[in-house]
């Protein structure tokens, strides 16, 4: 699948299906899966989103860039990458990894 295809419908028609719910669409399982919690209140985070590639194998991907400042200040208190790899198997995501490293 050519990456110029992971926009659009498809984000909505994946399943995130665990023994206690079912999460449609790719923003259900960003809302509802939260990672790391909200960010303290001291800091302001700004996410740069990549675009999502064809990783092969029915696996797409995707890398964010994560800028956390003190409000107080304005100076970077940590910058991050976020990798973000979802496997897609008949319409459903069988597997979704986030990962995150300093930059």
């Amino acid at each position: 699948m050519p990456a110029s295809s992971f926009t659009g419908s498809w984000l909505e028609a994946v399943e995130w299906t665990t023994p206690h719910r079912t999460l449609r669409g790719l923003q259900d399982v960003r809302e509802k899966l939260k990672w790391g919690g909200d960010p303290p209140e001291n800091l302001d985070v700004e996410w740069q989103e990549g675009e999502w590639e064809d990783a092969g194998g029915g696996q797409v991907a995707k890398e964010a860039r994560v800028v956390q400042r003190w409000k107080e200040t304005g100076k970077i208190a940590t910058v991050m990458r976020v990798r973000e790899e979802l496997q897609i198997r008949d319409g459903k995501i069988t597997r979704y990894e986030r990962r995150g490293r300093p930059e």
